[in-house]
């Protein structure tokens, strides 16, 4: 998973009422902001912290992998859409992704 999640983050194609795009395309970067309270403010889930998500610091400064064993959480949307043969298929699109803890011992 994280090789696919990169912390550079990268425009979307079509915007939503928060900013978001509605789909990624399998190649987008998806930022990973740094939601430790320990490298700036705490994520607490609030309001204003989604409304001012573009504003928290990148994980790793937008560099590098996610560790195992960190704990995150994952924005996403999930839609549907039909395919040319009419069949209706699942997309599942990550938005963004927040640090909230890392495991004390073994990662930086």
């Amino acid at each position: 998973m994280s090789s696919l999640i990169s912390s550079v983050a990268m425009p979307g194609a079509i915007a939503s009422a928060r900013g978001f795009p509605s789909s990624r395309s399998f190649d987008d970067r998806i930022p990973v902001y740094d939601g430790r309270a320990s490298y700036g403010r705490k994520f607490t889930f609030s309001d204003s912290d989604f409304q001012e998500l573009s504003t928290w610091p990148l994980y790793r400064r937008g560099v590098g992998e996610i560790d195992p064993e960190t704990v995150i959480s994952v924005g996403h949307t999930i839609g549907t859409y039909q395919g040319l043969n009419g069949g209706r298929f699942l997309s599942t699109n990550i938005h963004f992704v927040i640090v909230l803890g890392k495991p004390a011992i073994g990662f930086n």
